[in-house]
């Protein structure tokens, strides 16, 4: 997977570089996956940085599933970038997990080399959202009247959000006072 160390993601994703490490270290640790015949196989994680960059990131990937071997890709932060990994996956034959690049338009159809970890919560009228099990309390508790939504103008969040105002307004009792998406002003690269 890529990780973006540097560039405007950088502040949020960088961690995850330290996830990775300590992830397959754990796995090793603990004798390594094990397919369906019980044979053990230690994980090598590869992690390069996009920069925060598509055209990067999909370099990248095409290497990792090319050149490099991967078994499985993990898509990074970036849902914009997750959406531009899918036909990669698709031609490489090369399972992509949508891990925080999860958004509505990943799930149309067209490709079929992926998956999700996240429940659907772009859906509307769920009860798998992220939220679902928040606005079920409130209908039963009442003790909220009012809430106020605010989100980034980006294209996971737009998602997130638009499931859990479409929830708030079928809660009981309850009434969305204020709701606004905002540009999120991340660093220059």
């Amino acid at each position: 997977m890529t990780v973006s160390q540097s560039g405007a993601y950088g502040p949020l994703d960088s961690g995850y570089l330290y996830f990775n490490q300590a992830w397959q270290a754990y796995v090793n640790g603990n004798g390594g996956l094990v397919d369906a015949n019980g044979q053990h196989h230690l994980v090598k994680v590869i992690t390069a940085d996009d920069a925060s960059d598509v055209p990067t990131a999909d370099k990248l990937y095409h290497q990792f599933a090319e050149q490099q071997g991967a078994n499985v890709l993990v898509s990074p932060y970036s849902a914009d970038t997750g959406l531009t990994l899918q036909p990669i996956a698709q031609q490489d034959h090369v399972p992509l997990i949508m891990a925080e690049a999860s958004t509505a338009q990943m799930w149309n159809g067209t490709y079929t080399w992926q998956v999700t970890d996240m429940v659907p919560y772009w859906s509307q009228n769920t009860t798998t959202a992220w939220s679902a099990s928040y606005f079920r309390m409130l209908n039963e508790t009442k003790w909220a009247k009012t809430i106020a939504f605010v989100g980034w103008d980006i294209t996971w969040a737009i998602d997130d959000y638009s499931s859990g105002l479409w929830l708030a307004n079928h809660t009981q009792g309850l009434s969305v006072v204020y709701q606004q998406l905002l540009t999120p002003k991340l660093p220059k690269p």
